[in-house]
Parts: C-alpha cells; structure tokens; sequence
C-alpha cells in the first residue's frame, strides 16, 4: 500500500498502477516479487506519482506515458530489456545477483 500524500497525489498513483498494468506483464510483476523488488516497485510508483503530479494533468496520455518510460526504466535498472521486435521482456543475467 502506497500511502498519498493526498487526494491528487492519490489519482496520480491510481493512474501509475493502470500505466504498470499496461508496460509490466504479469509473469514479470511476480519475478519482481520473487526477488524481493516490490517494495521497490511500489516506491518507484510513488515518486513517478509526485513527480507527474507536478508536470503532467491527467488529462490525455502524457502522464501515462511519462509514466511508462520511469517503469520502462525501472525494468532496465532490475536486469529486464526488451529486444528489438519483441513485444515480451528478457532478463539479463549479467551481473545480477540472485
């Protein structure tokens, strides 16, 4: 649960977890629990939230796609890319501790 700072902040993170939905299979959401990086996942949410909450509305799809490039970003800092052409992620097994 991702406490809100208040009731902006609160539509912000509802739309961060409908942008996660749409960029984060699930398959991919429960490794990410496996490995212990939910928490992490939850905190990245909160600040993509603040952080949109004072450059983008709600309004229109800049919000959410500012919001899947941060989660697009996250993935990338937790070992996961997608290649060319492909529409799942892979992880990398280069230098990730398990």
């Amino acid at each position: 649960m991702i406490p809100a700072i208040n009731e902006t902040h609160d539509a912000y993170i509802r739309m961060a977890f409908v942008a996660m939905k749409r960029i984060i299979p699930q398959q991919i959401r429960l490794d990410l629990q496996e490995r212990g990086l939910h928490d992490d996942l939850e905190q990245e949410i909160a600040v993509i939230a603040f952080e949109g909450m004072q450059l983008y509305s709600l309004e229109g799809n800049d919000y959410l796609n500012f919001a899947g490039r941060r989660l697009y970003s996250f993935l990338r800092q937790n070992g996961y890319r997608r290649p060319k052409g492909h529409n799942s992620y892979v992880r990398e097994n280069i230098g990730i501790m398990p």
